[in-house]
């Protein structure tokens, strides 16, 4: 779709949330951008033509009518010095709904078109102002729902992704040139064998470092997407209670009766800069009616998706074999048990979770009822699980679905030429895996043809205006 669209054309939008608000933004670029200016915009001092990278104050004028519409600070930005390497003028107006419709609408009767989703920024990519991997950190930076996400999203959009993939495109492009030569001239080389040393960099400095960022960056992408936590336990064990204060609000209905939480309720809060998605669940038990029991199917699908289980015990009554049945719903997951309501007096031990269900997960002991507890267990959190997940490094990558795909097969394509390369055979398939590699290097950039519908995907998640 957006690879059809006419790059000449004159596009338009609100680049700012409708509504009541001190100020809304009309974006325009394209060719014709200081021709619809001089149309609609009456400087209260300034004469056309208008400086390039200045603002300023007029108004904006009906040209059919020769109404006066609304004071603005209008902003005229000349190519290639502008977000889309284009002409941009930006309208700085009054927001809410009714100025800002009129004002768009006066735009496109001068000659621009609505843009699309996300059109500005396929522009800037389009123009070379950014790559592919700068263009989605741009709706990463939208989108962040957290400090650390914020963090990943601008260390993309200034580029360390970029240049890193960009450094592997070079050293890739250095081994093909070795290989090359060595094929070219073979005849001339008494030693058939390929230098170790080229095996060595296509190792080290290919796909050594390539699979660690797949898997540092797959726990990255959890960030991005917020630690999603479930609480998990049997009826009345205070999962509802945890909820409520972690979230430090009555969001989940709290009684003495078992069984009281019957669906899955989410909410989110932020912890150390990372979006903690936290769900009680129903609590789990063999004597359950109807209702429960779908309350109950429903946590355990939730527990699948779960990135860290909360496994609360009720310390003041006995374990059972309910515990047990617990235990093997989520003894492949990363999971903490949580000992609940340790200001009444203790059923048993610490030790008999690990004697009797052989568990060797830290424990903590809490009473969900008491801030400090509350506190102590955040604590924990941060000490057990987002110490270990979160790189304080201000070089930290993320990588999304698109990116892990392409990496998987390079590393494939890198793997079968590696293969080749230390059993010494097959030169001509060693490049051809080589080349292969290459161009999913060249995919993640955006430096060679990208599918429309993956371009398509990744700009159509855009709001219209950016």
């Amino acid at each position: 779709m957006l690879k059809d669209l006419l790059a000449e054309d004159t596009i338009c939008a609100i680049a700012t949330p409708v509504g009541l608000g001190g100020i809304g933004i009309i974006r325009i670029s394209g060719k014709e951008s200081c021709n619809i200016a001089e149309q609609i915009f009456l400087p209260s001092q300034a004469k056309f033509p208008l400086k390039s990278h200045r603002l300023y104050h007029g108004w904006i004028r009906d040209p059919e009518s020769g109404e006066l519409v609304d004071e603005v600070l209008l902003s005229f930005m000349k190519a290639p010095r502008t977000y889309t390497k284009e002409d941009v003028v930006e309208i700085n107006c009054h927001s809410g709904y009714a100025v800002l419709n009129t004002l768009l609408k006066i735009v496109l009767k001068c000659g621009a078109r609505m843009a699309d989703p996300g059109e500005f920024t396929y522009r800037a990519f389009l123009n070379g102002r950014i790559d592919l991997l700068q263009a989605e950190a741009v709706l990463e930076l939208v989108e962040s729902k957290s400090e650390k996400a914020l963090k990943l999203a601008k260390n993309q959009l200034k580029g360390n992704y970029s240049e890193l993939v960009a450094k592997w495109l070079d050293s890739l492009n250095n081994v093909i040139s070795l290989l090359e030569a060595s094929v070219d001239f073979s005849e001339d080389v008494e030693d058939e064998n390929f230098s170790p040393s080229v095996v060595e960099q296509l190792k080290s400095e290919l796909i050594d470092p390539i699979a660690d960022l797949v898997k540092r960056g797959s726990s990255f992408q959890i960030i991005k997407e917020g630690v999603k936590l479930a609480l998990v336990g049997k009826p009345n064990v205070g999962k509802s209670s945890l909820l409520n204060a972690l979230l430090n609000k009555e969001r989940a209905i709290v009684t003495e009766y078992a069984g009281t939480t019957r669906d899955v309720i989410e909410d989110t809060f932020v912890l150390d800069g990372i979006l903690i998605r936290v769900v009680d669940t129903a609590g789990i038990r063999k004597k359950a009616d109807y209702i429960e029991k779908i309350g109950i199917e429903k946590a355990v699908e939730s527990l699948k998706e779960a990135n860290l289980i909360l496994w609360l015990i009720d310390i003041s009554v006995p374990l059972t074999e309910e515990d047990e049945q617990i235990f093997q719903i989520i003894k492949d997951k990363r999971f903490f048990v949580v000992l609940n309501k340790a200001d009444l007096t203790p059923a048993f031990d610490e030790g008999e979770i690990e004697r009797r269900l052989k568990i060797k997960e830290p424990v903590i002991k809490i009473s969900a009822i008491i801030r400090d507890d509350v506190e102590r267990l955040k604590n924990f959190l941060r000490e057990h699980y987002l110490r270990m997940l979160v790189d304080e490094t201000s070089e930290a990558i993320a990588i999304n679905d698109r990116h892990r795909e392409l990496f998987s097969s390079l590393l494939n394509f890198l793997g079968n030429a590696y293969q080749m390369l230390i059993e010494n055979r097959y030169p001509e398939l060693v490049l051809y895996e080589l080349y292969q590699a290459k161009k999913e290097l060249e995919k993640i950039l955006g430096k060679c043809e990208v599918p429309s519908d993956i371009l398509d995907r990744i700009f159509s998640r855009f709001c219209i205006g950016k």
